[in-house]
């Protein structure tokens, strides 16, 4: 069904009503940050910490290589034990999600992911240990970004979902270029296992202050304003007026999300984005595990000074992906495109996880 341009001049995008739950009545009008907008940064800084966790791997294996003597095919199934346990979790996810909610599921898994890169260090003298460790990395850490969405479908208003969606997403890039413009410097100036202590722990640190700060959905969040939460239930609902499917949602519903699914699974629209996102992750994932050996074994750069290089296409991608979302949603907002238009920028703007 066609709609017409959406008034996203509701006062919550700037200021908050003055009604509020007796949670927030401590704060005046003029202080309070909508609560929405602290659950985004969460989730970009949870995955600036994800993909820390594995660009780190990707820059120390040139030195743990020296260190271990390790052979062509060892390094090559060091790198790739990650992605055996990442696969593994990614369908689960949402069904993990709707039992156990999001907040539990992201939390529990990035900072699960912290304490597996705490102790990589410590066995990377076995090679049987260290897969396994990496594994278990890829294991938990591959219910994020089906969390992330899952999370996003409660807590972003329909014409703000572009934008907040490619801000999360732009933290896997930023948590790259981030990783591999410092990881250099610290092996430089201390030693790889460094690199692996102060990531573990800063996603062990996200962790706490996330189970405290976030909420599956608004209206389970300690700290908002009622104000707010009505604002997210009534315009959270999908094209054809049907509200999101709550964790505690009927048999009969569920029945219907797995109709859902099945048709999804019928649909030549929905095999096009998976192609495409095959072939986008194919190239993004060989830039991201690759990239630092290549330009140390091949190209003969040293490592500390082949930095601008190796994080130039995450930085590029960090940027083009946020503009995409914010262009996607101001098309909407000002009736230039449909929610089909929409869809495709964002599809091309942040395909890549």
């Amino acid at each position: 069904m066609a709609r017409s341009p959406v008034d996203v001049s509701c006062p919550l995008l700037a200021h908050e009503p003055s009604s509020s739950s007796p949670s927030s009545s401590s704060y005046s009008e003029s202080w309070y940050l909508p609560r929405r907008y602290i659950m985004v940064l969460l989730c970009f800084l949870g995955l600036v910490l994800c993909y820390s966790y594995r660009v780190i791997l990707s820059v120390a294996i040139i030195v743990m290589n020296e260190e271990y003597g390790w052979s062509s095919e060892v390094h090559g199934l060091v790198l790739s034990s990650f992605f055996w346990g990442y696969i593994i979790t990614q369908m689960p996810a949402g069904f993990l999600c709707d039992k156990f909610g999001g907040k539990n599921v992201l939390g529990a898994g990035i900072a699960l992911a912290g304490a597996f890169t705490i102790i990589t260090p410590f066995t990377a003298s076995s090679l049987p240990l260290l897969l396994l460790c990496r594994c278990m990395t890829g294991i938990v850490e591959g219910v994020a970004y089906p969390t992330v969405h899952w999370l996003m479908a409660r807590w972003a208003h329909e014409n703000e979902r572009s934008r907040f969606v490619t801000l999360v997403w732009s933290g896997g890039y930023i948590g790259t270029v981030v990783s591999m413009y410092v990881s250099p410097l610290i092996i430089v100036r201390t030693s790889w296992p460094y690199l692996f202590y102060g990531s573990g722990a800063l996603g062990i640190l996200w962790g706490i202050i996330w189970f405290i700060m976030a909420a599956s959905s608004p209206s389970e969040h300690r700290f908002i304003r009622k104000s707010e939460v009505d604002y997210l239930i009534i315009n959270n609902v999908d094209d054809d007026h049907n509200t999101i499917v709550s964790p505690t949602a009927s048999s009969s519903s569920r029945a219907t999300g797995l109709h859902d699914l099945l048709l999804l699974l019928r649909s030549v629209h929905s095999w096009a984005i998976i192609t495409n996102h095959f072939g986008s992750n194919w190239g993004f994932y060989i830039l991201l595990t690759w990239l630092p050996t290549y330009m140390n074994n091949v190209l003969h750069f040293d490592m500390s000074k082949s930095v601008f290089l190796s994080v130039l296409p995450f930085l590029t991608m960090a940027v083009t992906s946020t503009i995409g979302g914010f262009v996607a949603d101001r098309l909407l907002t000002w009736g230039i495109a449909n929610n089909n238009s929409k869809e495709s920028i964002s599809i091309n703007t942040y395909d890549t996880h």
